[in-house]
């Protein structure tokens, strides 16, 4: 039989084994929680680099988009220069046309000017025209048979006459026609002279 001494020593070897399997088993209980936390580490990680990466992109993309409505809005201004630019040409085209049409009206005008008669040529070819037809009438009037033509011929001579009259006097008033005065000794000898005249055609 075994002594007192031996089962206590037993005893106490048989309490370390179990608190040493004990042990070792929370051990590997730890060691297999690690894997664990290891793992859910590295998940959180990953989800921080991924909420990283999203975040990044977000920037980029609002990046590219403040780049692009900028590019816009300098295309938008280059437009806008270029329609100002167009919109100032036309103006000057506009101008040129006005200028160069002002100066072919100026030029007619000028033309016109040097073609047209004075009051004194006017005048002049007026009193010619109406001696002219005068003399038209008063031959038509000699060269007719009826006496209704020789009337309205008459008619027509004497109003030409008339005609030719007021024109003589307003060139003579305005010293385009000048006439010197007759002496009475002058104005006795073509009385004189048109009285022989008129007793040699009887």
């Amino acid at each position: 039989m075994m002594n007192m001494s031996m089962m206590s020593t037993l005893a106490k070897s048989t309490g370390a084994k179990s608190t040493a399997a004990k042990a070792s088993g929370m051990k590997s209980a730890a060691s297999k929680s690690a894997p664990k936390k290891s793992t859910a580490s590295k998940s959180a990680t990953m989800k921080s680099a991924g909420t990283k990466s999203a975040s990044m992109k977000s920037a980029s993309k609002k990046s590219t988009a403040t780049k692009s409505a900028s590019m816009k809005s300098t295309a938008s201004k280059g437009a806008s220069m270029k329609s100002t630019a167009s919109k100032g040409m036309s103006m000057k085209s506009t101008a040129s046309k006005k200028g160069a049409s002002m100066k072919s009206a100026a030029a007619k005008s000028a033309s016109m000017k040097s073609t047209m008669m004075t009051e004194k040529e006017l005048l002049n070819d007026l009193l010619n025209q109406q001696k002219q037809l005068a003399g038209i009438y008063a031959m038509g009037i000699t060269e007719t048979s009826i006496p209704t033509m020789r009337q309205m011929l008459t008619k027509q001579h004497n109003t030409i006459c008339q005609d030719q009259f007021q024109v003589f006097t307003q060139m003579n008033q305005r010293g385009y026609y000048k006439t010197k005065s007759a002496a009475a000794k002058d104005v006795n000898t073509a009385k004189t002279t048109y009285s022989k005249v008129k007793m040699t055609m009887k």
